[in-house]
């Protein structure tokens, strides 16, 4: 990783590490977090799918509305709605800790 003046301008594989690889969303890290079309904060859709029209709503409604989306598909009995679980269990980890609240139900 190679920072000019605190901005991000490269990330390259550790050559060291046994995987020796980057993946394509980190070799362009730098070109998404500084995009100029990169969202900056939640959007809810407020139209129908081909409208694209949204509206900007809080953090706090953003994470509420992920948490009861993913509590309403959450089944124990059902093995298909586990796989979701798991699958949005690693996706949410990916977005700074929801899954621990997530699990407290």
């Amino acid at each position: 990783m190679k920072l000019v003046d605190g901005k991000l301008v490269d990330i390259r594989q550790d050559s060291s590490h046994t995987l020796g690889m980057i993946c394509r969303r980190g070799k362009h890290a730098p070109e998404i977090i500084y995009s100029e079309h990169r969202l900056k904060y939640p959007m809810k859709r407020i139209g129908p799918k081909e409208s694209y029209d949204f509206e900007r709503i809080t953090w706090d409604e953003a994470y509420q509305t992920i948490v009861a989306a993913l509590n309403r598909i959450k089944d124990p009995i059902s093995g298909e709605n586990l796989v979701w679980w798991d699958y949005m269990f690693a996706l949410a980890g990916s977005f700074g800790g929801i899954t621990n609240d997530l699990a407290q139900g």
